[in-house]
């Protein structure tokens, strides 16, 4: 039998959004178990290059270099298959974003003269859309409608990096970020295109944005963890470190558990003592 090396399916005849990952398959191959087979559906891996046209979907990220390296290679792929790409992030991504692009060696000054890549600011764009601190549904259409509008009749497709939702994780407006994602999805609905979202790990540890996980990650048709996870390489690893979490979660929900019943405790015998007469 002969060696099948490198097979690549583009993104052009499968719908995806990039090409898939590379696999290769040689003569006297390990054979692959159930239980890896099993493991390898339990714990997948997958990245924006996954994600079918059309798709609106978040990468949680730790790192400012992995967000701009994969929003970099997103947004290329898309200006080099004629589509019209938008870019709505902090002033420090945009940048890293056009610096890395530069290494593609793509006219990127020449796609902005053709309206083709649009950069916005996020903070400046958010402010565009808000009205007390809350996105404006008038607003947001004023804005950002007639612009993906205006790039969905230039033809060829429309995707957009999106971190406005970041901005307000970052302000600690979680509320306001998960009704942004809303009108992001009723715009979907007008307007196709492919959207990716982009959420800092280090915007979301306070408790508040815990209780909104469920709502940020469900306004998705697709969540991608962060690096951390995609980085390991091993089905069965993946699922170590997906037990581990499980368990340093379980650990942290008792302490503070255990820290309130102690405040509590403390409080109640404050009050007592404030009950008890002084000694004369």
């Amino acid at each position: 039998m002969a060696s099948r090396e490198h097979q690549t399916y583009v993104g052009t005849s499968t719908g995806m959004l990039g090409s898939l990952r590379d696999f290769s398959m040689s003569e006297g191959s390990t054979y692959v178990g159930l239980g890896e087979r099993m493991s390898q559906r339990m714990a997948p891996t997958c990245d924006w290059t996954d994600m079918s046209s059309g798709e609106h979907f978040v990468q949680f990220f730790e790192s400012d270099d992995f967000i701009v390296n994969e929003v970099s290679e997103y947004l290329i792929h898309g200006l080099k298959s004629g589509e019209t790409c938008i870019a709505v992030a902090t002033g420090d991504h945009l940048a890293g974003i056009k610096a890395r692009v530069a290494t593609f060696s793509y006219d990127l000054e020449q796609a902005i003269k053709d309206g083709r890549y649009i950069a916005l600011d996020a903070h400046e764009t958010l402010e565009k859309i808000l009205s007390d601190c809350v996105p404006d549904p008038q607003k947001f259409s004023d804005v950002v409608g007639n612009l993906v509008k205006r790039a969905a009749d230039l033809g060829g497709g429309v995707r957009i990096f999106g971190e406005m939702v970041g901005v307000l994780c970052s302000r600690g407006n979680y509320d306001s970020a998960v009704k942004l994602e809303g009108l992001w999805n009723e715009l979907r609905k007008r307007h196709r295109f492919s959207l990716f979202c982009g959420y800092s790990m280090s915007h979301l540890q306070h408790r508040d944005a815990t209780a909104r996980m469920g709502e940020i990650c469900s306004g998705h048709t697709n969540v991608l963890p962060t690096e951390t996870y995609s980085s390991i390489s091993s089905p069965n690893e993946r699922l170590k470190h997906i037990a581990a979490l499980q368990q340093r979660t379980k650990q942290l929900e008792a302490e503070i558990a255990e820290l309130e019943r102690r405040i509590s405790s403390r409080q109640s015998n404050v009050d007592v003592g404030a009950l008890m007469p002084s000694a004369a």
